[in-house]
């Protein structure tokens, strides 16, 4: 359950808590967070977190809930599961890459989660994209395609994880990426790779002339 409570505090004090701690955890870790630079950093006593959230573990939690609860709604949004599969695709990678590039103080944080794993958090996360559409409107494309003689007769499950993958893979290694390959333009990178992952993919899944 969400830490997140009613009160009459100003307008945006959560949204002030949220990202203060999201960047003290981004930095420090949850071990090495503290709620006193927290609350520092947010403008607000300490006392004021605890009444938002009854701990820092739990305040930890809803930032990676609202962090991916933002992405699940963005692919509810914008992609159409009734469109074309090149379309459910380039929406899918331009949710991604705009809240990865926005937010990349997540970066860390995921890194940590996925190395140190929180079932209750894995549980949610996967709760959260699955009931976006994310991965089934990919699967349910690609099956389609199949039946129609346009897709080639690959694992659609396969497929769809590649794909998922090609998105997150350089936002989540993107410092070392950006020193191996000699990027040195993040933004635009991020911006031209939406298109080439969805060229890539459609390249190796649809059926080609022969």
């Amino acid at each position: 359950m969400s830490g997140l409570k009613q009160t009459d505090d100003p307008p945006g004090t959560l949204e002030k808590i949220l990202e203060a701690a999201r960047y003290e955890f981004s930095k420090h870790g949850l071990e090495g967070a503290r709620v006193d630079g927290i609350a520092q950093r947010a403008g607000v006593n300490k006392a004021m977190i605890y009444y938002h959230f009854k701990s820092k573990d739990d305040l930890y939690f809803e930032v990676i809930r609202t962090f991916f609860g933002h992405v699940a709604s963005g692919v509810k949004e914008t992609v159409d599961p009734s469109a074309p599969l090149e379309s459910v695709l380039a929406g899918i990678a331009e949710v991604y890459a705009r809240h990865m590039n926005e937010v990349a103080s997540v970066r860390p944080i995921m890194l940590r989660e996925l190395a140190n794993p929180h079932q209750e958090i894995i549980d949610e996360i996967s709760g959260m994209l699955v009931a976006s559409g994310l991965p089934t409107v990919i699967l349910q494309k690609l099956t389609e395609g199949q039946a129609e003689g346009t897709v080639r007769n690959v694992n659609a499950w396969q497929a769809t994880l590649s794909f998922v993958l090609m998105n997150m893979g350089y936002l989540l290694v993107a410092p070392l990426a950006d020193r191996v390959m000699n990027i040195d333009n993040r933004t635009r990178f991020i911006d031209e790779r939406k298109s080439a992952n969805v060229d890539l993919f459609l390249y190796g899944v649809k059926v080609r002339p022969k």
